[in-house]
């Protein structure tokens, strides 16, 4: 069996190794560990209590097991002859007391007294030491099947042994025979002690280590049962006895999954079919991967063939609850933090997302169908650089100084509003997220994200990378459906701020349970947007700029896709045409084909409504539907959910077509002659998100820039949202603005007055 899916531990070997022994209090070696923490922060996290107290001593166990959580960055380790190719994972040591290391607090270890063991499966593991910044480091590498051994020399007392972490042991009910039989406790000679003492190691790697489900194996997590804290199955302690849970001698795990390796690689991967696999199952809650509490799950489709790639964790109530209640902890320590370290974090995110861009552009368009090329390249970029400009605004979290009298003192300060539950849609799922979570992380709030039926993975693994910076619990994501995974996250109590984009309908939703509890809302919806040309704009500028602001590169699945185009009348037939051109010469196909101009619907049921706006179009009087580009001929895509653009000219302004977005790559194209004529038309609709004039006459354009009804106006350009530009519409297009320090401010902190009589 080969090795898979490498995984790297640190263990710190300074002379005192903190771990608990016999009569020592946990907050001793607690204080130890925290001394290595605080002079690498970047590192690793503080030690957690992992509580497990009151065995009997002759289990070999001490009272109490300390849980060591490293961060390690890239680059950083290499053991014995072979590099390390996947550094930078955050892993949980996991070191029981006695069990590891008997009673010695005193250790002293130098590179020939590690040897790795000959493990029956692979004895090519390697292992070695490495120095980080003046700290001596044990370095160990697991594969995705195995539990690697180490032996120790603990001066005065020979050597003594322990499993390190391993992510799946070979086989938890043999494993402490296993280790005996590399203490050499078999056949003639056995020492009973060494028996004795693997088969507690062999309890304790069952507690500590019980293995991560495969994909379709029964989750980790289940419903509340008697006795049972709720949310978390109880694997047996090491002492035989119950789970953890099941007893008031055994206290809560304050982080209940960082004990388990993440299933996702850590360096990029330019797998999205192995990536999507990998995701498959689970939120992300408290700082590490989580099976959804229920068990069930829903399929993820690859729009591009119809074929499942991964499975998403059916998210419901209990599932929202554990994230809210994670959040709303880390939150108060996350809110104590300086603005700017804060900032500095979510800067650092950026950079990591960047290395990640790729990956995640592959991601995303094996789940979305969005060409790689043309549009998940730009989404994945577009993320790294909003998390980059919210990560530099951390010291513009000001107050005021307001001059109320002359002998008092007042001033305002900007505070967090606590957790902010955020629901994202499927069509640009990364940038929409980011938009929400990176302004909310650095005004101090937690923050919960849904996801998107459709498009639940890209985002589950940029919670994931950004994780292995930020604190536990300050960013969680869940998938689910919205009656049982967005309602319950909604209503939540603890939930104080929500931010949505989507349909008007579900936003009208959101808003009445957002009133419900009194708390500020944030909607971005539906948009029907204009755009005006006049004849004497740049007659190929503005052709290439209709390409753009149709989203055809996208099927047309934006809310500010120009799907009503106003052209003077004297240019009218020549843009039609030359429209039409340019659209033909796409090319449509798989996604993931750098060739690929145009992607696909995202779902069979976005598809078929789109479908109906067409025939609808097509048999309107009077209208006629310019149909463009030409449909795939790969045989292996011949279910995907591909559907070729169409231009439609003479449909009336009472059209559905003309009044309803449809969310696909169908645009209706009619003449004007007067700027107070369409500028009317334009400003006839129910939505009012974006719209873009196209003129050399920037006194027309600016006039009506002016007077169109919309919250973001361009003209000669119609750019996607952009970092540091206010956006969001107005009428039933939404409620409040992103993107911006101003957005951040009004919707993310609420302002305090503080007052001081000086006397």
């Amino acid at each position: 069996m080969g090795v898979q899916h490498a995984y790297i531990d640190l263990l710190p070997l300074t002379r005192r190794i903190p771990v608990v022994h016999r009569g020592q209090d946990a907050d001793a070696a607690i204080k130890a560990g925290e001394e290595v923490g605080d002079r690498h922060p970047h590192l690793l996290r503080r030690p957690v209590r992992l509580a497990c107290e009151g065995h009997d001593a002759a289990h070999g166990l001490d009272q109490r097991i300390i849980a060591w959580p490293w961060r390690i960055g890239p680059g950083l380790a290499e053991a014995g002859d072979r590099a390390i190719d996947q550094p930078g994972i955050l892993r949980l040591q996991l070191l029981p007391a006695q069990a590891v290391f008997r009673q010695s607090a005193d250790l002293e270890v130098l590179d020939q007294d590690v040897a790795m063991l000959k493990h029956p499966v692979d004895d090519r593991l390697p292992l070695g030491l490495g120095d980080v910044e003046g700290d001596r480091f044990l370095v160990s590498v697991h594969a995705h099947e195995i539990g690697g051994l180490l032996r120790v020399r603990d001066e005065g007392r020979g050597e003594a042994a322990g499993v390190v972490a391993g992510l799946r042991p070979l086989d938890l009910e043999h494993l402490g025979a296993e280790i005996a039989q590399h203490l050499g406790a078999g056949g003639a000679g056995q020492d009973p002690g060494q028996v004795q003492h693997a088969e507690t190691l062999q309890r304790a790697t069952r507690f500590l280590h019980s293995p991560l489900p495969s994909i379709g194996d029964q989750p980790l997590m289940h419903q509340t049962g008697p006795g049972r804290k709720p949310g978390f199955a109880s694997p047996s302690c090491p002492c035989g006895g119950g789970g953890p849970w099941s007893g008031r001698s055994h206290p809560t795990r304050e982080e209940p999954m960082l004990d388990r390796p993440m299933p996702t690689p850590s360096a990029p991967s330019l797998d999205p079919f192995a990536l999507a696999k990998a995701l498959s199952g689970h939120h992300f809650i408290g700082g590490g991967y989580v099976p959804g509490r229920n068990g069930k799950s829903f399929a993820v489709v690859n729009p591009a063939t119809g074929t499942e790639v991964a499975r998403a964790a059916e998210g419901d109530a209990a599932d929202v609850d554990a994230a809210v209640q994670n959040a709303a902890k880390a939150q108060k320590d996350w809110a104590k933090m300086p603005a700017r370290k804060r900032g500095a974090l979510v800067y650092q995110c950026a950079a990591l997302l960047k290395e990640h861009q790729e990956e995640l552009a592959r991601l995303i368009a094996l789940e979305t169908g969005k060409a790689l090329r043309t549009e998940s390249r730009v989404e994945a970029g577009v993320v790294a650089d909003i998390f980059e400009f919210f990560g530099g605004l951390g010291s513009e979290l000001k107050g005021e100084s307001v001059p109320f009298a002359p002998n008092v003192l007042s001033v305002t300060v900007r505070e967090p509003l606590g957790v902010v539950g955020a629901i994202i849609p499927w069509n640009v799922p990364m940038l929409l997220m980011a938009l929400k979570v990176a302004p909310a992380l650095v005004a101090g709030n937690a923050v919960v994200v849904k996801s998107a039926e459709e498009a639940p993975l890209a985002v589950l693994r940029i919670c994931e990378l950004m994780n292995r910076i930020l604190p536990p619990g300050v960013f969680n994501m869940l998938s689910g459906y919205g009656p049982d995974c967005g309602a319950p996250l909604v209503e939540h109590p603890l939930v104080r701020k929500l931010t949505f984009t989507g349909s008007v309908e579900t936003g009208k939703i959101v808003a009445r349970a957002a009133a419900e509890k009194l708390i500020p809302v944030t909607l971005e919806l539906g948009g029907k947007s204009p755009m005006i040309v006049f004849a004497d704009c740049d007659f190929d500028k503005t052709v290439n700029g209709a390409l753009t602001s149709m989203r055809f590169t996208r099927q047309g699945q934006s809310c500010t896709a120009a799907s009503r185009i106003y052209v003077e009348r004297p240019i009218f037939d020549r843009f039609v045409q030359a429209m039409k051109t340019a659209v033909d010469a796409m090319v449509m196909g798989d996604p993931l084909d750098e060739k690929t101009d145009i992607g696909t619907i995202v779902s069979e049921g976005q598809l078929e409504k789109v479908r109906g706006f067409i025939e609808e179009g097509k048999a309107t009087p009077g209208a006629t539907a310019h149909v463009c580009s030409a449909m795939p001929q790969d045989q292996a895509l011949k279910k995907g959910l591909f559907i070729q653009p169409v231009i439609f000219t003479g449909l009336t302004k009472d059209s559905r077509l003309v009044r309803e977005e449809i969310f696909g790559p169908v645009t209706v194209i009619a003449p004007f002659d007067e700027p107070e004529a369409v500028l009317a038309e334009a400003n006839d609709s129910e939505f009012g998100l974006a719209a873009s004039l196209w003129t050399n006459n920037l006194k027309v354009g600016l006039d009506l820039a002016h007077r169109l009804e919309a919250g973001l106006v361009q003209i000669n350009q119609n750019l996607v949202v952009q970092a540091n530009l206010s956006y969001g519409g107005v009428k039933s297009s939404g409620l409040g603005k992103e993107a911006s320090l101003e957005a951040m401010l009004e919707h993310f902190t609420h302002k305090k007055t503080i007052m001081v009589n000086m006397g």
